[in-house]
């Protein structure tokens, strides 16, 4: 009785730890449903529904960028692991870049 104890124990965690990996692994490829990419330039002011957002400068030219992410997004009609678009900062942001991976989430 004490060995059918150790395997339904050693059964429960394997379970448990096999779903843990399926959650974490599906959240940090984007995995789950696509999240539609929204995002509104006024001005200086973009606002979005990004799940990463990012701004860096490149010194010695000056430039401004934010770089902005979705896991998991609907861009264009493709459902890609993740986009990023990069707009540069002018008198208002202007769309620089659009980069999407080659993977679905789905």
């Amino acid at each position: 009785m004490g060995t059918l104890k150790i395997v339904a124990v050693f059964g429960v965690i394997l379970l448990l730890f096999s779903g843990y990996l399926g959650c974490d692994s599906s959240t940090s490829s984007g995995g789950g449903s696509a999240k539609d990419v929204q995002y509104t330039v006024n001005g200086l002011v973009i606002s979005h529904n990004a799940d990463n957002e990012r701004d860096y400068t490149v010194f010695g030219v000056g430039s401004d960028y934010k770089v902005l992410t979705w896991y998991c997004g609907n861009y264009k009609g493709f459902i890609k692991k993740y986009v990023q678009l990069t707009f540069l900062k002018q008198n208002s942001w202007i769309l620089d870049r659009e980069e999407m991976s080659s993977g679905s989430c789905r």
